[in-house]
Order: C-alpha cells, then sequence, then structure tokens
C-alpha cells in the first residue's frame, strides 16, 4: 500500500473548500457548524463546532454522539478543517449496509480459506470477567458466527475480512452474534490520502493504549522539561496557558513501541471551571506529539464548564461504575478535589528529551510503525469506509484494527481486562511495582475524554 498511495497530504487552503461543500444541507450529513468562542478567562485558540443530521429516527443510534470539533492553536483554516473532517468520519462509521458484508464464523472463513481476524485474538474481556453473567455477550469461540466486511492486513500485505462490529459506530449485533467490544471511535481517521488516515488510526490506537496501561497502573511516565526544549512555539504556548493561571505538564507515555506518546494535562486550582483536562498524541516526531496533546488538552474545557453550570447538582447523581456518557466522565472529574487523583501522573520525575531534527512523510512513518509493531508480534488491520461522494472530493475515512493492543472504553461498566500487556508492560518499562492483578488495578474511572 505505502508504495502506491501519495505520501503527503493536500495543503489545507486546497482540500478546505472541497470539504466545506458538504456543509450544504442538500448532503444531509452536517446539521450545522459554528465557531465557538471559548470563556473570557480561558486560552484562546481557533475552534468551530458541528452537529450531524440524524441519519434515522432510532433513538438508541442517535445516542451515539452526533457532535464533533475541530481545533488549533494556528490557524483558523486548520480548525475548519479538522472539524468538517471528524464530521465526515463520524458519518462514513454511521452508514451500515449488512447486505455488503459476509456472515459466517471463524472456522467457517478458516475452512474456506479465506484471510480473516480471529476474534479470539482481539484483547478484550478477561476470564475472570467472563464468568460474571453481565459479560455472557462477549463469550464467544471459533463457531461462533460474525458478520465480516472487507479489510487490509498491513504486515501480510492482503485482503483481510474483519468483523463488522469493529468498524462501524452503528452496527447493531444479530440475535445470534456475540460482542467483541462496544462501538467507539478509536483508529478512526480521515485524511486527504488514504495513507494518512491509516497513519492518524494507528497513532490513536497507540496512544490510547499506552494511556489505559499508565492509567490504570498508576504509572508516573517521565515529565517533559518544556523549558529545556527551548523551542519557540512550545515555549510561547506554555507561558501562554501560565497566564490564565493554568499548569501545563506534558508527560511522555512512550511504551516499549518506542513511537513517541505524549499526555498533557492541564490543572485548574482556581476553582473556575473544570479542573483537569487531558490530551493525547502519538507521533514520530516527539514536537509534533507535544504540540498535539497541548492542543487536544485545552478543547475540551469550554464545553465541560458550560455543562456544569448548567445543573451543577448533576455531578452528585453521577454513579462511577454506571458512567456511560462524555459528559458524565467530564463531570466526574470536574471538582478540584479530583485534582490529587492524578497525583502519580503530577509527580512524575521530570527529564529532559531530544527533539528530532528529521521530518517525516506519511510514507515514512507508516513504515517505521509497521516495523515497530512487527517487531513486537503485533498486527495493523484497516477497513477503508469512505463514502463515494466523500471519496469523489478527495477525502478518504478508515478505521484501524491492532488485535494485541489494550482497547480503550467509555463504558464503565464493561472495562477491558483482558489484555497481557496491561500486567506484564510495566514490568518491561522499567517500573517497580508490586505483581498486579485485575483487583490492584485504578479503580477510579479514567478521566479522558
Amino acid at each position: 500500500m505505502a508504495d502506491s498511495l501519495p505520501e503527503d497530504e493536500i495543503e489545507v487552503n486546497k482540500i478546505l473548500p472541497a470539504l466545506a461543500t458538504f456543509i450544504n444541507p442538500r448532503f444531509k450529513i452536517i446539521k450545522h457548524i459554528n465557531k465557538i468562542f471559548p470563556h473570557s478567562d480561558d486560552p484562546k485558540f481557533f475552534y468551530f463546532g458541528a452537529v450531524l443530521e440524524p441519519i434515522s429516527d432510532d433513538p438508541e443510534e442517535e445516542n451515539l454522539s452526533n457532535s464533533v470539533s475541530g481545533y488549533s492553536f494556528f490557524s483558523e483554516g486548520e480548525a475548519l478543517l479538522k472539524c468538517l473532517g471528524e464530521a465526515l468520519e463520524r458519518h462514513c462509521l454511521r452508514v451500515v449496509n449488512k447486505n455488503k458484508f459476509t456472515k459466517a464464523s471463524c472456522q467457517d472463513l478458516a475452512s474456506q480459506k479465506k484471510n480473516a481476524i480471529d476474534p479470539i485474538r482481539i484483547v478484550s474481556i478477561s476470564s475472570n470477567q467472563k464468568k460474571k453473567n453481565k459479560y455472557k455477550l462477549f463469550n464467544f469461540n471459533k463457531n461462533s458466527p460474525f458478520y465480516w466486511t472487507d479489510g487490509y492486513d498491513l504486515i501480510r500485505k492482503r485482503s483481510t475480512l474483519i468483523p463488522a462490529q469493529l468498524i462501524y459506530l452503528s452496527y447493531k449485533l444479530d440475535k445470534d452474534e456475540k460482542c467483541i467490544y462496544l462501538p467507539i471511535t478509536t483508529g478512526a481517521a480521515g485524511g486527504s490520502t488514504l495513507l494518512s488516515a491509516v497513519v492518524r488510526g494507528i497513532y490513536e490506537i497507540i496512544e490510547r493504549d499506552a494511556f489505559i496501561i499508565y492509567y490504570l497502573n498508576k504509572l508516573p511516565g517521565r515529565r517533559i522539561n518544556l523549558k529545556a526544549l527551548k523551542t519557540e512555539d512550545i515555549t510561547r504556548i506554555h507561558e501562554y496557558i501560565k497566564s490564565y493561571r493554568l499548569e501545563l505538564l506534558c508527560i511522555d507515555i512512550t511504551t516499549e513501541l518506542n513511537i513517541p506518546t505524549v499526555l498533557s494535562i492541564v490543572v485548574n486550582r482556581t476553582g473556575v471551571g473544570p479542573s483537569l483536562s487531558l490530551g493525547l498524541k502519538t507521533n514520530m516526531d516527539y514536537k509534533v506529539a507535544i504540540l498535539g496533546s497541548i492542543q487536544e488538552s485545552l478543547h475540551s474545557r469550554g464545553w465541560i464548564r458550560g455543562i456544569y453550570e448548567t445543573n451543577p447538582d448533576r455531578v452528585k447523581k453521577i454513579t462511577p461504575k454506571h458512567i456511560s456518557t462524555l459528559e458524565e466522565r467530564a463531570l466526574l472529574w470536574y471538582g478540584k478535589n479530583n485534582i490529587e487523583k492524578l497525583d502519580f501522573f503530577l509527580n512524575a520525575k521530570t527529564t529532559n528529551i531530544k527533539l528530532g531534527v528529521k521530518s517525516y512523510s506519511f510514507k515514512e512513518q507508516l513504515e517505521l510503525v509497521i516495523e515497530r509493531l512487527k517487531n513486537n508480534k503485533m498486527n495493523i488491520y484497516y477497513s477503508e469506509v469512505t463514502l463515494p461522494i466523500i471519496k469523489k472530493l478527495g477525502y478518504y475515512v478508515v478505521k484501524v484494527v491492532i488485535p494485541e493492543l489494550q482497547p480503550f472504553w467509555l463504558f464503565e461498566e464493561f472495562p477491558y481486562l483482558g489484555g497481557i500487556r496491561l500486567y506484564e508492560l510495566p514490568k518491561k518499562l522499567g517500573f517497580k511495582i508490586r505483581e498486579n492483578k485485575e483487583e490492584s488495578l485504578n479503580s477510579i474511572p479514567h478521566p479522558f475524554l
């Protein structure tokens, strides 16, 4: 794939007019899009939000998040492009046509000599969780039927079938179909080339794998000395955030994959606005990872504050173990009393890192990522879900699946605790912690939105 696709993306000013076409109501994709202005006492940046048109009258389907956003420190055009791209990405993931899928068990496909992901190899719930009645939907074997969609195996460079439930947000299980894990956007990405979309999808899975493993094991990571970087844009942004009485920490949470991954935490001790907001970014370039995670750590502050100030008492009604929405998770972490719950991150030892001098093309990034995952005996698959009308205007949407990496979750009733890396990686990374088991993992719902 990497040898046959364009390396680099089209410039913002060239692709933006094409994507902006979809704001037109006749496409029935974007209901409305608005420029959003941060609170007067919060850092300012370019920010757009959009709401998607409903695709059915099914209230359960429309419970899926239909709001998207885009943000940038540097360019209004970039922020708008990100928002439009996110809207198109989300729309493609909602359009499901089961008539195009193959229904079969993994055993059936093997007997037909068809390449397919083995669902049993995908990290999900643990053997202990499977013993509980509420997880019976997650109990499956090689003879369990699934619907399969077309995909591609990046390691072996061949077509491969992927369970459709892992790809589409609005996918509904058949009565006899088991659940591998619940619908989530992790691994979904878009770009003006198929190559760039795939790279972004891979990065998102890696960053969330790292965060969940560090968070559940309370691993401190390494606090990056931002001053020592002596980089003008990072220094300027850091000082700007501090001017609003906010603290910024960038934590290196890179795993054994050796692909730079940064967690940024904005701490607010003023009592006005959310106390904590987090951002994640993985990229072969440390500087890109740092800047990207900082941007993401700020973008959610405004809407969280708006939700809280509309109904402050709502926080008291949240049951941590039953959180199922981003709003509930955000409100749970809203107050200053939550800051100490992240002390293991906030007290991380400061370290100096070196920023690379090389800028990687998307082709080079993909080659490096494939090499490092392959060396760690991991697989990478993707399914392209771009709708024809969107592809025609030069945009591509994919969903990436990496079976061996730790999945991210939003429904606290169903955490995925079955991954070996979740328990073995801390020692492999050199952290001295007691032998960890399911019952010793961090039980507080994670704060990432």
